[in-house]
């Protein structure tokens, strides 16, 4: 699959909000839709790892400086 992170939306923690708990990239500009989306995952998806704080998380989009980091994380991790 050939997925090009163009945006993302980070999820924090509201007490410590540069610690980013978990970062979800997108090819295309991001919808309220695909924020209602991540919270019900977060709600939802054991393997998230938040279900104890799906409640409390801030859902932001990403800064540039950010999405360019995971963009060049998953090329990376593509490559192997």
């Amino acid at each position: 699959m050939d997925l090009k992170i163009k945006y993302g939306l980070i999820v924090t923690d509201p007490g410590n909000w540069e610690n980013i708990l978990h970062f979800c990239g997108y090819s295309e500009p991001i919808t309220e839709r695909d924020v209602e989306s991540l919270r019900e995952d977060l709600k939802n998806d054991p393997e998230m790892g938040l279900q104890d704080k799906w409640g409390t998380v801030i859902i932001t989009e990403a800064p540039d400086k950010i999405v360019k980091e995971y963009q060049h994380a998953f090329n990376q991790d593509s490559e192997r």
